[in-house]
């Protein structure tokens, strides 16, 4: 059995087994992009209306919504032509933007992370000029995929596919293992972090249940990245030692696992990124502290300052101002999420403090 142009495996009762998977593919995706664009636009029209850049979760939003169109789309390819990759040009083009969303997604992920570890925890002092190197290094990242993509699109016509083959290997490969790295390297010291701070929350109600549930998003995601590198890599190794012909079945089978490893992880970042995950499918904001029309925060008013004994607590919310502190600090998280930050510093001989609002933006 191979797959013709009138049938996808050469056997009538497969035929169907394929349908149906595709079929179910299709479904998943558009789900997934229904129910990520509105919250795409709200937080586009929250940040507009805040006149303030977008941060690193609503990059990823972007991310689950461009996906599931070229993935979408790719798959329209294959049931109409039964030719992966190779068949249509427009096949091509889905398949590798589909890609490029999928590092989009991890990148952005890594970025919020690394903003969140190098600023608040990596020493006593928050750092707050690492953001913004944290947000250099993203957009690099972003550049150097883009450019490879890019770059094999315009080949793809005029170099042969042995060639194109190795190039794509080689650079995709690398991107898995580096995404996957930066996960997985960062994502456990954070955890770490989190859990060192999460007996000492103080002034924030329910916080350390709020640091709990982070602490096992980030475990549950690094998990799901952690299966699905290891899944893809082996995956593009395999078929790259032992190419695979044009019209074999084992292509159904290739594009099975590549599924589940994308439904895997498209569905951990959904959820780590969401307050209120249920929300998605209510259509109302995943962000439970997030708060649309007149946005205000009316902390206690606490006067005086001090770089000596300072304690730090950050509770998430979404401000209008943003100010700097020089001063020695210990963060203590009372909750966190892709979103904005509120810092009271507080001088611990005098109980006096401040409050610092700041948002991890571009």
């Amino acid at each position: 059995m191979s797959i013709t142009p009138d049938s996808l495996t050469g056997n009538p009762s497969w035929d169907v087994v394929v349908w149906v998977f595709y079929v179910l593919r299709l479904t998943i995706l558009a789900t997934q992009e229904i129910v990520c664009v509105p919250q795409m636009i709200m937080d586009a029209q929250y940040f507009r209306q805040k006149k303030k850049a977008p941060n690193a979760r609503w990059y990823t939003l972007f991310g689950l919504c461009c996906f599931p169109l070229f993935r979408f789309s790719y798959i329209i390819f294959i049931l109409v032509d039964h030719r992966y990759d190779y068949g249509h040009y427009g096949v091509l083009v889905c398949s590798l933007g589909s890609t490029f969303f999928q590092f989009f997604i991890y990148i952005f992920v890594i970025c919020f992370w690394m903003m969140l570890l190098y600023t608040y925890f990596i020493s006593e002092k928050i750092r707050l000029e690492n953001a913004k190197r944290c947000w250099r290094f993203s957009w690099g990242l972003i550049a150097f995929a883009a450019a490879f993509h890019i770059s094999y699109l315009i080949m793809s016509p005029f170099v042969k596919f042995k060639i194109l083959d190795v190039y794509y290997t080689a650079a995709f490969v690398f991107m898995m293992l580096l995404g996957g790295l930066l996960i997985l390297i960062n994502g456990p010291i954070l955890m770490s972090r989190l859990k060192k701070h999460q007996s000492e929350v103080q002034g924030a109600q329910n916080g350390g249940d709020k640091i709990e549930v982070m602490i096992k998003k980030i475990k549950y995601l690094s998990y799901v990245v952690a299966l699905s590198v290891v899944v893809i890599v082996i995956r593009n190794l395999v078929l790259y030692i032992k190419p695979v012909p044009d019209d074999s079945n084992i292509k159904h089978v290739s594009s099975f696992l590549i599924f589940l490893a994308e439904t895997l992880t498209e569905g951990a970042v959904m959820l780590a990124i969401a307050d209120r995950p249920l929300n998605y499918f209510r259509f109302k904001s995943i962000i439970s502290s997030r708060k649309f029309g007149d946005v205000s925060f009316q902390p206690s008013q606490i006067s005086g300052n001090s770089s000596k004994g300072m304690q730090t607590a950050l509770d998430l919310g979404d401000f209008d101002d943003s100010s700097n502190n020089s001063g020695s600090a210990s963060p203590q998280p009372n909750s966190v999420s892709m979103d904005t930050f509120s810092v009271e510093v507080k001088d611990e001989s005098t109980g006096s403090g401040v409050i610092i609002e700041h948002e991890l933006e571009q």
